[in-house]
């Protein structure tokens, strides 16, 4: 899983996010929301 900035221009910005899907949608569904919030602290 990753998060990272890819571009920033003036007050907007654009993050890519990745992860990994499993046959869990429980897993899934963790993995997702550490990602984002992964993203969200790389758009502070």
């Amino acid at each position: 899983m990753s998060a990272k900035l890819i571009s920033q221009d003036g007050n907007e910005i654009t993050v890519q996010f990745t992860f990994r899907l499993t046959k869990s949608m429980l897993d899934d569904e963790q993995a997702l929301q550490q990602v984002l919030n992964e993203a969200g602290q790389i758009g502070l």
